[in-house]
């Protein structure tokens, strides 16, 4: 059961109100502040009529405006926003107090270590974490961000430790613990080449006019984006120069990237090409959507594809999945979709209304 109380903030508020909870025998478990004139409070359920007397008596509280049921406390929203936020993130994180012991760790990081969270709790990091002393660096009398290399067995991370820092009542900071990010080489090379390589592949397109400079940059934006990829332009504008550009400049550059001319793939074959073929069970032929695994594949002209193919090709934009021709199975697709027409409307429309869109305008 949760209360938010609004009210105007005064010395003893709280007491007042501890006082309204234990003549009524409930006990507190927790209580938040904000500073925008609210507080919350946690405590076991209770029954409908004792919070329709408890309630009236809250409200007689000095300074109290109002008070409601909430389904969740401040504190509750900012702890499981963190919980989702470190879930989510592929690099190994732990949360050490001052003494260098393990207070909060991601579910990366006892993929990493082999370990469940109940076994590292309150545990030193550096049972694990060899190749930095995080107690001795801690117990510095200035503690400043670090990196090093470090090891959990025989691999290697990148480690960097940013420490946590409190202000007291004298605006002084005292120093609570830190946290430590662990980057895998393979991750750390990745991210390298992003960086380094933001705009290869875009060196080639020439753009003369502003409206070209601006469609140049909004594609360098793009193209580290998964999301499929629509170019329109006249035939020789430089569609296909810009779907490899952003492969180029795309986390996938080092995969294949395979275009195909729609508009030469015969409607009787165009399925079979793209999506493979399976007789008797066996697979007779691998179409291009599996040829192009973790890479790009660019549809040239992609509204000259059979309204059939064109189906089929929603249902991998939708889903991510396909069936190959006389397959019962959906087959995953790891691939990044980029189309381009000269078209304005497709003769498909729906199907392939792909997100992203970039709009070649002119490539003088």
């Amino acid at each position: 059961m949760r209360l938010e109380v609004s009210c105007q903030d005064r010395v003893g508020l709280a007491k007042d109100i501890l006082v309204v909870l234990e003549q009524y025998g409930i006990n507190l478990i927790a209580i938040d502040a904000s500073n925008q004139g609210f507080l919350y409070l946690q405590f076991a359920e209770i029954g409908f009529e004792t919070l329709s007397a408890l309630m009236p008596q809250i409200r007689k509280v000095e300074s109290v405006h109002d008070v409601r049921t909430v389904s969740f406390m401040p504190s509750e929203q900012e702890h499981y926003a963190l919980k989702t936020l470190l879930k989510t993130l592929p690099d190994s994180v732990f949360s050490i107090d001052a003494k260098g012991r393990i207070r909060i760790v991601n579910e990366s990081a006892l993929l990493n270590i082999g370990m469940g969270e109940h076994e590292v709790l309150e545990e030193s990091l550096n049972h694990w974490v060899q190749g930095f002393n995080f107690s001795r660096w801690l117990s510095e009398g200035q503690v400043l961000p670090q990196a090093a290399r470090v090891q959990i067995g025989p691999n290697e991370y990148l480690a960097e430790m940013l420490p946590i820092y409190l202000p007291d009542e004298d605006e002084k900071s005292i120093l609570v613990g830190a946290v430590v990010s662990l980057k895998s080489p393979a991750r750390v090379g990745k991210q390298f080449n992003a960086l380094q390589n933001q705009t290869t592949g875009f060196e080639n397109v020439l753009a003369s006019s502003d409206k070209m400079k601006e469609v140049l940059k909004q594609a360098q934006r793009m193209a580290q984006l998964d999301a499929p990829l629509l170019i329109t332009g006249e035939t020789g504008t430089g569609k296909e120069l810009m779907a490899r550009a952003s492969h180029d400049a795309s986390m996938r550059r080092e995969k294949p990237f395979i275009a195909i001319n729609c508009a030469a793939l015969p409607d009787s074959a165009a399925e079979e090409e793209l999506f493979g073929y399976v007789s008797q069970g066996k697979v007779i032929k691998r179409g291009f959507f599996e040829e192009a695994k973790g890479g790009t594949i660019f549809l040239d002209e992609v509204a000259e594809m059979s309204k059939a193919a064109q189906v089929k090709l929603l249902r991998l934009l939708q889903d991510g999945s396909f069936r190959r021709i006389g397959g019962d199975d959906e087959v995953r697709a790891d691939v990044r979709i980029i189309c381009s027409t000269q078209k304005i409307s497709l003769s498909y429309a729906k199907p392939v209304s792909l997100g992203k869109i970039c709009t070649i305008a002119s490539m003088c």
